[in-house]
């Protein structure tokens, strides 16, 4: 079973890295453009036909400008309200020193938000004071060399919230973190990149990573484990959800008996 995405308007970018497209966004036109020389790996991923391995020495990483992501997408210069779900699978190969491997985080001034591993721990790297400054902290979290995990943020970046979720394939086990920050997050025009950060070409990550889903919005425990499980979008829950959500149908207790759906 895989993940349905396309009734879902909080979605905002799917990139699965299937073989033949592997800079291609399932869900909207944020094209990827390829750095270096990453490939599709068939053999070893958790989602779809392929996955994408990139490699620290080689200098691999994808990105986009800011200007290319759609209107709306979280973080993109000029977004107010901060929001955001961030998911993806990642096996990291080796643990190069502090190896970010998904971010709109620019060192030169243009700090947002990055995820990374530090010393085979998640790190997280908030930007606040108009990008000048950086919360960096920890969330405890182990990531294992050679072994598959699904990472899930959560960010309210005006009030200032973070949840992480991960599961560790080996064990089938769900680890959390929480948090409260002190500052606001920033939101710059730097581009949107995975498997390096902006601004110099140190603390790229390596390893494998399989469906990196945006969205731009706060999602639930449930949701986010749905994502992982393959199955997001693909009850009848779901859709009625998705159809009262895009607004096409609405109650009209007025005009008819309660529980009956109109048009819109």
């Amino acid at each position: 079973m895989a993940n349905d995405f396309s009734r879902d308007s909080r979605c905002k970018a799917l990139w699965r890295f299937e073989d033949g497209a592997l800079t291609a966004d399932s869900k909207g036109t944020n094209t990827l453009t390829a750095v270096a020389t990453p490939v599709t790996d068939v053999a070893d991923f958790q989602e779809g036909g392929a996955c994408v391995d990139i490699e620290h020495y080689d200098y691999d990483y994808f990105t986009i400008v800011n200007a290319n992501l759609d209107a709306g997408f979280p973080l993109k210069s000029g977004d107010t309200s901060k929001k955001f779900t961030w998911c993806c699978w990642i096996k990291q190969e080796s643990q190069p020193a502090n190896a970010y491997f998904l971010g709109k985080y620019n060192v030169n001034s243009k700090r947002s938000f990055s995820l990374a591993t530090y010393s085979n721990v998640l790190q997280i790297l908030w930007g606040y004071n108009s990008g000048d400054s950086v919360d960096s902290f920890s969330t405890g979290i182990s990531i294992a060399n050679g072994e598959w995990y699904h990472v899930a943020v959560v960010v309210d970046g005006i009030a200032k919230t973070i949840s992480v979720r991960v599961y560790r394939v080996l064990n089938d086990t769900v680890y959390t973190y929480s948090s409260n920050r002190a500052n606001e997050l920033n939101v710059s025009d730097a581009d949107f990149r995975i498997g390096a950060r902006a601004g110099d070409t140190e603390y790229r990550y390596d390893g494998k990573v399989d469906e990196v889903v945006i969205f731009d919005d706060l999602l639930t425990d449930d949701e986010i484990d749905q994502i992982r499980q393959g199955t997001f979008g693909t009850g009848l829950i779901h859709r009625c959800r998705d159809l009262f959500r895009s607004r096409r149908y609405r109650f009209r207790t007025a005009a008819v008996s309660s529980g009956d759906v109109m048009p819109y």
